[in-house]
């Protein structure tokens, strides 16, 4: 989960996220490049996924995020003017996704009891 906090002045707009499992831990100020290309919730999904190392690092992919605004989820094509000064905007990895990535990582894991240790790969 992702938790960004909107502070606005003039054209600047900063935000305050901090990430938890299982997106990668982070506490940061970030300041987007918000040009008149960037329109929508989707545009700024993508500034994040794109603007963060540890989102860039991670491959995260915007359109397998989700942002709520006092509870309610921030609609893809919705204008970036939802968000405004001082707002607390919840980023979270979809629910499916996040599923689907424990399903593998329990996977993995259950590969990994099966192998015998002299057969994995040296790296």
């Amino acid at each position: 989960m992702l938790a960004i906090t909107c502070a606005s002045s003039s054209s600047t707009m900063r935000i305050r996220i901090q990430t938890f499992s299982p997106l990668p831990e982070l506490k940061a100020w970030f300041i987007p490049e918000i040009q008149d290309t960037h329109e929508t919730v989707f545009d700024l999904k993508e500034l994040l996924c794109k603007g963060i190392p540890q989102l860039r690092a991670n491959q995260i992919n915007a359109r397998y995020l989700i942002l709520l605004l006092e509870g309610f989820e921030l609609l893809n094509d919705s204008p970036i003017s939802a968000v405004r000064d001082g707002d607390l905007i919840i980023v979270k990895m979809a629910q499916r996704i996040k599923e689907y990535v424990d399903e593998l990582r329990t996977q993995f894991a259950q590969l990994l009891l099966h192998i015998p240790v002299s057969d994995l790969p040296l790296f």
